[in-house]
């Protein structure tokens, strides 16, 4: 199966590594490129989902405690695609588990890739305006607060770099830009 399993790629994968480690894949690929072997490490991650979510003219962000990077962090409700699972599915559960509010229509942004160079996480990115709240689901590790700002202060945050998640950041954009914040 070596050097078979992308079917675009320009080059030859000589030896192939696969380690599971908790909710990732971690792949070390050794490639040919003219006649050299190089290492070329990456993850492999769920498809997963983001939501632009607004409730009575502010934005339904959270601030989430980031093990990482050891800071809380202002973001948008997300979350992965559980097997068998919708995307549409998927943003309604993840919004309501992580703040409690109910998605109404939703409009998708579009699918993006969170760090293509590294890592084969893929997004689906949703806007919608909330119908009401409900009771949040959070998991245990998930430290979460819930904040509703807005929506001219969250545009100033977004401005002044106050709102980090690039995800985030392109939802934001798209939502403008259609006229729908």
């Amino acid at each position: 199966m070596i050097g078979l399993t992308k079917k675009n790629c320009p080059y030859r994968i000589v030896d192939s590594e696969i380690h599971r480690i908790g909710r990732v894949t971690v792949v070390k690929d050794t490639i040919q490129v003219a006649g050299e072997n190089h290492p070329y490490t990456y993850v492999i991650h769920a498809d997963s989902v983001c939501i632009l979510p607004i409730f009575n003219g502010k934005v339904v962000a959270i601030e989430q405690y980031r093990h990482t990077l050891d800071q809380w962090m202002l973001e948008l409700p997300a979350g992965g695609i559980d097997d068998q699972e919708s995307s549409e599915v998927a943003a309604r559960r993840e919004l309501r588990e992580e703040t409690g509010f109910e998605a109404g229509e939703l409009v998708y942004l579009g699918e993006y890739f969170m760090n293509q160079g590294i890592s084969s996480a893929r997004c689906d990115l949703y806007f919608t305006e909330c119908t009401g709240e409900t009771k949040s689901h959070k998991e245990a590790t998930e430290l979460i607060r819930t904040k509703l700002i807005p929506i001219d202060e969250f545009d100033q945050m977004v401005y002044n770099n106050e709102f980090k998640l690039l995800i985030g950041l392109t939802g934001w954009h798209q939502a403008r830009k259609r006229g729908l914040v």
